[in-house]
């Protein structure tokens, strides 16, 4: 399954690396560029591929020092309909909100 994610969306979203991290206990960062991370979250038998802002302390060092929020949520609103028909190909639900909400209502 991770595999799959990280080899379907690394095709068709060329700027993201693969990276081991989490976020929380329950989100798997599984790729990650300048601004976002993809990840995969498994809850209660389901299964959602997510993208969000990065929220790592790297990432926010650079946020103090210079507008980086402001076209990372600009850069997530142009790719969100790339990421979404780039994770329905490789069947997974795509979540596009900030991975803190409740996301099982909208998987």
């Amino acid at each position: 399954m991770v595999a799959s994610i990280r080899t379907g969306m690394a095709r068709e979203m060329r700027s993201f690396a693969p990276v081991h991290r989490w976020r929380g206990t329950a989100h798997r960062v599984l790729l990650r560029n300048p601004y976002a991370d993809i990840g995969l979250t498994c809850l209660d038998g389901q299964a959602a591929v997510w993208i969000g802002e990065r929220i790592d302390h790297h990432y926010r060092i650079r946020c103090e020092w210079s507008d980086v929020s402001g076209p990372a949520h600009h850069w997530l609103a142009s790719i969100a309909p790339t990421f979404a028909a780039c994770a329905e190909r490789i069947g997974f639900t795509p979540i596009d909100t900030p991975i803190d909400q409740p996301w099982l209502e909208a998987a």
